[in-house]
């Protein structure tokens, strides 16, 4: 299980996606950044090497669903 920061008060961001008060349009972008998960999973845990990267900046998700996750993270603190 993976989890995450409690912030929002769920223990993993499936819970953060699937049962956190949303609206429907925020639900559905914070939703839809569980794609990108394996991407961010590979950034944080892949090796430092020589190597050129193999994700780069088209692989991120569209800038609004992240800052719409991160405004509600903001309002919590």
């Amino acid at each position: 299980m993976t989890t995450s920061p409690p912030i929002l008060g769920c223990a993993t961001f499936t819970e953060v996606a699937n049962g956190y008060r949303w609206g429907r349009t925020d639900r559905a972008y914070v939703k839809r950044l569980l794609d990108f998960k394996l991407q961010g999973d590979d950034v944080l845990h892949r090796q430092i090497s020589d190597k050129a990267d193999l994700l780069g900046m088209d692989d991120l998700p569209p800038r609004a669903w992240l800052n719409r996750l991160l405004q509600e993270c903001a309002e919590k603190l």
